[in-house]
């Protein structure tokens, strides 16, 4: 994979389902779902991992979702 990257950290998350929405509108703006803000000659893949669930490290979690962009 190419082209840039950056993490979007969240503390205190009451509902995992705050982090799908999140992601969701995250890709929104990349894939056509904010005419304001979208890029047509940019797309992006979302990741998500939570911890301690996905790893106990900052380098375990961006592994993770390394691991899944890939698939």
């Amino acid at each position: 994979m190419g082209g840039s990257r950056f993490v979007v950290l969240m503390k205190d998350i009451a509902e995992i389902g705050i982090v799908d929405i999140k992601a969701g509108k995250l890709s929104g703006i990349f894939n056509g779902g904010n005419s304001e803000l979208y890029a047509p000659d940019a797309t992006c893949s979302v990741g998500a991992a939570i911890y301690p669930h996905n790893g106990a490290s900052y380098i375990e979690l961006l592994e993770h979702i390394e691991e899944k962009i890939k698939k």
